[in-house]
């Protein structure tokens, strides 16, 4: 990975082949620095007028792992498009679209959510987040000294489902996720609202996604032709470039702006 503020003759470059822009932004870790808890973060004013402003200039889409209502409610901006649950859920303009969950994915959840919540008095700090179409465990504020211990726990009940198709687990950021087994995640949300872009204004156009978990690995291995940046530097990245922070971003959302305005 390269730093992006290293490169912006490079960035200058890409602007002047295309014709357009899309831009597209994680949230927890990259708009809104991490927090203990889904609850807790905050989305800085700052950083919140800038995505308002780029709106004006070229489609801004968000995709969360939050439900689709949580991450609306969160930003709280018009005039964009939001995905939830990594894709499985989405607004565009006034259509509302998502992925239907399978009975026994559904089942699973329930399974796996009573189990968790039959340990939860042992492990206080632990968050179960149940997002309708997948489920999330967070341990941010469990004390240090108990994470081993829940961690070789909660093992014990991820391989209660190991022989069951129906279900993925994900771990990242002191949080286990579950999801359902579909061909379905960030990046093929961001190829698929890429691709609507190109069709809808029928020429190219550049994408550039924000990230920083691993979840965003999955829109990094399938928008190489763009700019994919990762918040937070990591040896094993399939992003192009990284910047350090949430504040960082915002600083290349200034630049962008004020590229765009001199276009003009």
């Amino acid at each position: 990975m390269k730093y992006l503020f290293d490169n912006l003759s490079e960035i200058e470059k890409k602007l002047r082949s295309i014709r357009g822009i899309l831009l597209m932004f994680d949230f927890d870790g990259t708009l809104s620095p991490l927090a203990s808890t889904p609850q807790q973060a905050k989305f800085p004013n700052n950083i919140k007028n800038l995505i308002s402003k780029c709106s004006k200039f070229f489609p801004v889409v968000i995709i969360s792992g939050r439900s689709l209502k949580d991450i609306k409610i969160k930003v709280g901006l018009k005039n964009l498009i939001y995905a939830g649950n990594h894709g499985l859920e989405w607004q565009i303009g006034n259509k509302k679209d998502y992925f239907v969950v399978t009975k026994e994915a559904f089942q699973s959840y329930l399974v796996i959510k009573n189990e968790f919540k039959k340990i939860k008095r042992f492990f206080p700090g632990i968050l179960i987040e149940d997002k309708k179409l997948t489920l999330a465990i967070h341990y941010r504020k469990l004390d240090q000294k108990f994470v081993v211990k829940f961690k070789k726990k909660a093992e014990s009940i991820i391989k209660l489902f190991n022989k069951i198709n129906n279900l993925q687990v994900l771990r990242d950021k002191k949080t286990i996720e579950f999801r359902p087994n579909f061909d379905w995640n960030k990046g093929k949300f961001a190829l698929y609202i890429f691709q609507y872009f190109e069709n809808k204004f029928k020429h190219k156009i550049l994408p550039i996604y924000f990230g920083d978990s691993a979840t965003d690995e999955d829109v990094f291995k399938i928008l190489p032709s763009g700019l994919t940046i990762k918040v937070g530097y990591s040896k094993i990245s399939q992003a192009i470039y990284y910047l350090n922070n949430p504040s960082q971003v915002a600083l290349f959302m200034q630049w962008l702006l004020l590229k765009t305005a001199k276009d003009k």
